[in-house]
């Protein structure tokens, strides 16, 4: 019976991209970007794929590329501080300096003219700072497929049966039973952000209040990369791309030495390459 279900959901989720794909006056449509929204979306790009790592997501196996966005200024985030009686502390408030907010804001008056048949790309507020957004970036094939092979683990958090390919779509929407389940399990969020189940669930089992110290203290973890936090400026480029961060729990980690696979194709991929031009290309086509 699982057999069969996982063979139904590969065959839903094909059947969705050779018929939901660009529409022909829609093919090509790099080249209907005008010379005027040429410099923003590179920048737009860049960020999104090389800052934030969201080349895996397009390229590669990561199902989901997922950050923060604040649209406050720099005297409305003093304020915010103030206002929650925390002692202010400006060489902590970050403002994005990398234009990335602006370009989102011009990308949301664009992004209709573009079919994206095999990905999502949204925006949802904070429920408590309005000005402050998640982008979500997401391979709907890689994702659907996960909760698939995961299914139980995700049948159990919610308590109910549901459709793995639907359930992606529905991070389209304000409310979400799914999602909003979903978002309170390290687990799942760690399988839906390609860290590998290994990793996820001993990542889980490290913070969990429920499971004894001595075995906690049994295991170590590492950063999947030498990561190091920095104010993005929003011209990375391929070269700069680093692996996801995530924590990893074993030696020769698998999911790592994927990733740097990855990395190097897509690197080579972009290498001296028109960003824009191969982004939207491969964001808009059947073939996957």
């Amino acid at each position: 019976m699982k057999t069969l279900k996982f063979i139904l959901i590969c065959a839903s989720i094909l059947m969705f991209m050779f018929f939901g794909g660009c529409s022909p006056n829609k093919r090509d449509c790099s080249s209907k970007i005008s010379e005027e929204d040429y410099p923003w979306m590179q920048r737009f790009f860049e960020y999104l794929l090389f800052s934030h790592g969201g080349a895996y997501t397009l390229h590669g196996s990561k199902p989901m590329t997922c950050f923060e966005v604040s649209f406050y200024s720099y005297e409305e985030l003093l304020e915010i501080q103030k206002s929650n009686n925390e002692e202010v502390d400006k060489s902590s408030i970050i403002v994005e300096n990398c234009g990335f907010p602006e370009n989102w804001l011009k990308w949301e008056q664009v992004k209709d003219r573009f079919d994206f048949p095999g990905f999502i790309l949204t925006s949802k507020k904070d429920p408590d700072y309005p000005k402050l957004s998640r982008i979500f970036f997401v391979n709907v094939l890689e994702m659907a497929l996960v909760i698939q092979k995961h299914y139980s683990m995700f049948r159990k958090a919610l308590g109910f049966e549901f459709d793995p390919l639907s359930a992606v779509f529905e991070i389209q929407q304000e409310q979400s039973v799914f999602w909003d389940v979903v978002s309170e399990h390290s687990d799942l969020i760690g399988l839906l952000y390609g860290f590998g189940f290994r990793n996820s669930q001993c990542f889980n089992w490290k913070f969990s209040e429920e499971v004894p110290e001595s075995f906690k203290n049994s295991f170590q973890s590492n950063l999947s990369t030498d990561w190091k936090c920095k104010n993005f400026s929003g011209h990375e480029k391929a070269c700069d791309l680093q692996i996801p961060v995530f924590c990893s729990f074993q030696q020769d980690d698998p999911v790592i030495k994927k990733y740097k696979e990855e990395r190097e194709k897509i690197q080579k991929l972009y290498a001296e390459k028109d960003v824009v031009k191969i982004a939207v290309e491969h964001l808009t086509s059947n073939s996957r």
